[in-house]
């Protein structure tokens, strides 16, 4: 598909196997030497040139080796939302993997291997503080946002050097259900790092 202008916004949910805070987000060793995670990205308004991508969802399964997250040699997995037409297949596709340019670009460039993509039922669910996504028997994420002495705000991760929903600040919280599996990849770690925030990218 040829690359078009791109803008995509809405929030991002982000679980993985290390200890909470994730120490990838600032630069360090992954908690048990790589990182196992799962991103979801809701779309709550999106294009790419003229084909709308609002209400669609992508997710991304990563296998980081390590020690740190952006070492690269990644191993990914891009699981699509099987409602989406084939022209906005070929965009998410297009975005997701990095061939469109922008933010995705980086990702590309620490990506060793696509062991496949898939078009699957996305369930989301945002409710306050808690958050859950599902894939029929492949994912299944439940978690929630801490909370300090000002419960109202939740507990919030603020310009690290390194955060997938950039530049906007990460709403912290602790996994409660955190499995995946598919292709040769699986981990399940629940009790784990999970954080949600807004997200905007795009290249104009």
């Amino acid at each position: 598909m040829e690359s078009q202008p791109w803008s995509i916004h809405g929030e991002i949910i982000d679980t993985c196997n290390c200890e909470v805070i994730c120490p990838c987000t600032v630069g360090a060793p992954a908690t048990e030497g790589k990182c196992l995670g799962n991103v979801l990205w809701s779309i709550d308004q999106g294009r790419y040139g003229a084909v709308d991508l609002t209400g669609l969802a992508v997710v991304i399964a990563v296998y980081a080796p390590g020690p740190k997250f952006d070492d690269g040699h990644w191993r990914v997995a891009l699981y699509g939302d099987e409602r989406a037409t084939t022209e906005q297949r070929g965009a998410l596709e297009t975005i997701f993997l990095g061939r469109a340019g922008g933010f995705f670009d980086e990702w590309r460039q620490l990506t060793a291997e696509v062991v496949g993509v898939k078009w699957v039922p996305i369930q989301v669910e945002r409710v306050g503080r808690k958050r859950t996504v599902r894939i029929g028997e492949v994912l299944d994420i439940e978690g929630e946002g801490l909370t300090g002495p000002q419960a109202a705000s939740g507990t919030q991760l603020v310009n690290p050097p390194f955060w997938k929903g950039a530049p906007f600040p990460a709403n912290l919280g602790r996994s409660s259900r955190f499995r995946y599996q598919d292709f040769d990849l699986h981990w399940e770690a629940p009790g784990k790092a999970f954080s949600f925030s807004d997200f905007r990218f795009g290249v104009p």
